[in-house]
C-alpha cells in the first residue's frame, strides 16, 4: 500500500506544482468548501429528524407539519452543496486529464523518446494505451480513492462528535457480555468504529489478490486491441495471402488470455460481493439494534433513535467507503504502475544512452559539407554493422549508397539524421533546417489531404506562409498526381487509397514544396516505375538549383541522377565495409 501511494505522488506531484497549480488549488479548495457547507445541512438534518419523530411520538402535529418546511430549506441547501462539488470535482480532473496528457505525451516525443523506446527494447508496451487510457484510469481512481475519501473523512470526524455526544451516560444494554450495565463515554461512536474497522481489514484482506489481476486485464485487453488493429491497418496484405484463419488464430490466441484473467475477476467478484452485501446489511439493521435497549428503557423518545440512526450510518458509512473503493485502489495501482513504468523507460534512455557506445552528432551552422568520422556502427545486440567509415559529403554533390540489403545503408542515414546513436565516432552536419531526410514509405497523417500533403509543417504553413491552392494543385501535377488536385479538403483513410508509388510521389511533393538545401533519400523511388523515377528526379534537381542529394538505393536506373557512388561491401558476410565505386 506505501507503494501505491508513493508511486501516484509521483505521477499527481508535477500538476500541483505546475503552471497550473493556482487553478488547481482553487478547485481543490472549492471541492473542501462545498463539502464542509454540505456537511453543515447533513447535521442540521440529523438534528431535524431527532425533533421531527419526536413530534410524531408523541402527536404534536403542528410541530411536526412545522419541520417540514426546515426540511425543505436543509434539503435544498444540501443538493445546491452537491452539486456545486460536483461540478468544481469534475472540472479538476478535466483540466487534471488535459495537463497530464499533455505533460507525458511531450516526454514521450521529446528527444525522440519514442523512437529510442523502441531502438532500446525497453519493456513499455503500448504506448498509446499508457497515454490515453491509463492517465484517464489513474486520474478517475484518484478522485475516487483520494478527493472522495476527504468528504467522507470530514463527515466521519464531524458526526463522530454527534455520536459522542448522543451516547451521553446511557449504560450499555444488560445483554452485552462484561461490560453490560456500564455507562461508557461514547459507546455508541466505539461500537460503530469497532464494527467498520473490523469490516475494512477483512475487505483489504479481500483485495490483495486483485491488483495483479487489474494490471493483467490492462495488459491483454492492449495486446488483443493492438492484433485487431493490425489486421485493420494491412487489410489488403492479409486478403491477397487469403490470411484469415491463420490471423483470426494469432488474435485469439490473445484473447484466451483475456478469458483467463477474466475467471480470475470473476472468482474475485463472487467473494468480493458475498462479503460486502453482507456488510451493507448488517450495516443498515445495526444502529436499530444497538438503540433499542435505549428506546425500551425510555432512555430516548423515537426521535433519538432516529438521530442514533442516522449518524452511525454516516459514521459507519465514511468507514466502509475505505472499503467499497478496494476495486478503485486496485485499478489505481495497476494504472499507477504503468504510468510509473512508462516514465521510468522515457527516464532511463539517457542512461541507456551512457551504457552504450555513442555516436556525437554535431550541428555546424556555418558548414558547407557532412563529415563523417565513425569506427564503427552496431545494432542493439552489439554486433557491429558497419565499420572504418570516414568520408566527407559536399554542398552542391550527388551521392548514391548502394550496396546489398542489410548491410547498413538505411542505418547510416539514421546516424546522419541523429536517430541512431549506437556506434563510435562522429558526425557533422549542416544546419538541420536546410535539411530533409525522406524514408522509404513517407508517413500518412490522418486528416485532409491538404494536411497530409503539408505535413508536418501545416500549422505553421496555414498561419505563417499561406499556401495557395493553385500552388499545391501546381506541385501535385508535376509529381504526377493530378487526379487528386480536386481533394484537398477531403478526409479519407488516405494510406489505403493511396498506393506504395503514390504514397512516394507524395514525398516529391514535400521535396518541391520545402525546397531544402539537402535531400538524404531512403529508396524514395522503390515502389515507382523508371519513367517517373526519372521523372521526379529530374524534376527536383531543376526546381531546387544546387540542391545536394544523398541516395540509398538499389536499381541501378538510380545511378544516372548522381555523380558519386559509396559501396557498402559485406566482404564476410556480415560487418560492412564502405569503398568508392565508378557511376558508371
Amino acid at each position: 500500500m506505501k507503494e501505491v501511494f508513493r508511486d501516484a505522488w509521483r505521477l499527481m506531484a508535477p500538476y500541483w506544482s505546475s503552471e497550473e497549480r493556482w487553478k488547481a488549488r482553487g478547485l481543490l479548495v472549492g471541492v473542501v468548501t462545498t463539502v464542509l457547507i454540505g456537511i453543515y445541512f447533513q447535521v442540521l438534518i440529523n438534528e431535524w429528524s431527532r425533533i421531527t419523530f419526536d413530534a410524531f411520538q408523541n402527536y404534536n402535529v403542528d410541530l411536526f407539519i412545522s419541520q417540514w418546511k426546515y426540511f425543505a430549506l436543509y434539503l435544498t441547501g444540501f443538493l445546491v452543496a452537491f452539486m456545486t462539488q460536483v461540478y468544481f470535482k469534475n472540472k479538476l480532473i478535466i483540466a487534471w486529464r488535459r495537463w497530464m496528457t499533455s505533460d507525458l505525451l511531450e516526454k514521450w516525443l521529446e528527444h525522440k523518446a519514442y523512437y529510442k523506446m523502441y531502438l532500446y527494447k525497453l519493456d513499455t508496451d503500448n504506448p498509446d494505451q499508457r497515454i490515453s487510457q491509463d492517465i484517464d484510469e489513474f486520474v478517475s481512481s484518484t478522485e475516487t480513492v483520494f478527493i472522495n475519501s476527504i468528504d467522507n473523512i470530514l463527515t466521519l470526524i464531524t458526526f463522530s462528535f454527534i455520536l459522542w455526544n448522543l451516547s451521553g451516560n446511557f449504560p450499555v444494554p444488560d445483554f452485552v457480555p462484561l461490560i453490560g450495565g456500564k455507562a461508557i463515554p461514547g459507546f455508541l461512536f466505539w461500537i460503530a468504529v469497532t464494527y467498520s474497522l473490523i469490516s475494512t481489514y477483512i475487505s483489504f484482506r479481500f483485495g490483495k489478490t486483485i491488483v495483479g489481476v487489474m494490471f493483467n486485464k490492462e495488459k491483454f485487453e492492449a495486446n488483443f486491441r493492438y492484433s485487431l488493429m493490425r489486421i485493420r491497418e494491412n487489410t489488403e496484405s492479409i486478403a491477397l495471402y487469403h490470411a484469415e484463419k491463420a490471423e483470426k488464430k494469432r488474435s485469439m490466441s490473445f484473447y484466451k488470455d483475456i478469458i483467463g484473467n477474466m475467471y480470475k475477476m470473476m472468482y474475485w467478484n463472487i467473494r468480493y460481493f458475498l462479503w460486502t452485501n453482507f456488510i451493507v446489511n448488517i450495516s443498515g439493521n445495526l444502529p436499530i439494534l444497538i438503540s433499542a435497549p435505549l428506546y425500551f428503557a425510555k432512555k430516548i423518545q423515537f426521535g433519538g433513535v432516529m438521530q442514533i440512526v442516522n449518524a452511525m450510518s454516516l459514521v459507519q458509512n465514511s468507514i466502509l467507503h475505505f472499503t467499497q473503493i478496494l476495486p478503485n485502489l486496485a485499478s489505481l495501482r495497476a494504472a499507477t504502475k504503468r504510468l510509473v513504468g512508462f516514465l521510468n523507460d522515457i527516464e532511463s534512455i539517457e542512461e541507456k544512452n551512457e551504457q552504450v557506445s555513442h555516436i556525437l552528432h554535431v550541428i555546424d551552422t556555418k558548414a558547407e559539407s557532412v563529415v563523417v568520422n565513425l569506427n564503427f556502427i552496431s545494432l542493439p545486440t552489439g554486433q557491429d554493422l558497419v565499420k572504418d567509415i570516414y568520408i566527407t559529403l559536399k554542398k552542391g554533390e550527388s551521392v548514391l549508397f548502394s550496396g546489398p540489403s542489410g548491410s547498413g545503408k538505411s542505418t547510416f542515414l539514421r546516424v546522419l539524421s541523429g536517430l541512431w546513436p549506437l556506434g563510435q565516432g562522429s558526425v557533422t552536419m549542416p544546419d538541420m533546417k536546410d535539411i530533409l531526410f525522406v524514408p522509404q514509405r513517407p508517413y500518412i497523417p490522418l486528416g485532409n489531404l491538404r494536411d497530409v500533403l503539408l505535413y508536418p509543417y501545416q500549422d505553421n504553413i496555414n498561419k505563417e506562409h499561406k499556401i495557395e491552392d493553385k500552388q499545391i494543385k501546381d506541385i501535385l501535377t508535376k509529381v504526377g498526381l493530378s487526379k487528386f488536385v480536386n481533394n484537398l479538403e477531403d478526409d479519407y483513410e488516405w494510406p489505403k487509397i493511396l498506393s506504395l508509388g503514390e504514397q512516394q510521389k507524395i514525398s516529391f511533393f514535400r521535396i518541391l514544396l520545402h525546397k531544402p538545401k539537402w535531400i538524404f533519400l531512403d529508396e524514395v523511388t522503390s515502389s515507382l516505375d523508371e519513367l517517373a523515377e526519372k521523372t521526379l528526379y529530374n524534376l527536383i534537381t531543376k526546381e531546387i538549383p544546387g540542391l545536394t542529394k544523398i541516395s540509398v538505393g538499389h536499381r541501378n536506373t538510380v545511378k544516372e541522377f548522381h555523380n558519386r557512388c559509396i559501396y557498402f561491401n559485406t566482404m564476410d558476410g556480415s560487418t560492412a565495409v564502405l569503398e568508392e565505386r565508378s557511376i558508371a
